[in-house]
């Protein structure tokens, strides 16, 4: 399963983090490009390349790294 391109973009951000520093990344695609416009299909989809990127991310991440991660209740276009 492929991930989505702003997931890509984390792991993209992650490989080239200076040490001290921040990524900070929002998903404002679940919202906008699919809440928001009733699309369903790709709604469910970019959850499904999320969740097939999750698994990447420990991988990447340094002994010493935090991960935090929040949610909003979001727009589920069902």
């Amino acid at each position: 399963m492929a991930t989505t391109p702003s997931f890509d973009a984390i792991l993209d951000g992650l490989d080239g983090l200076a040490e001290g520093g921040l990524l900070f990344a929002s998903f404002v695609d679940f919202d906008t490009t699919y809440g928001h416009r009733r699309d369903v299909a790709g709604y469910a989809a970019a959850f499904e390349g999320f969740d097939a990127g999750l698994p990447q991310l420990p991988d990447q991440l340094r002994s010493d790294d935090l991960l935090l991660m929040t949610a909003d209740h979001g727009c589920d276009p069902t």
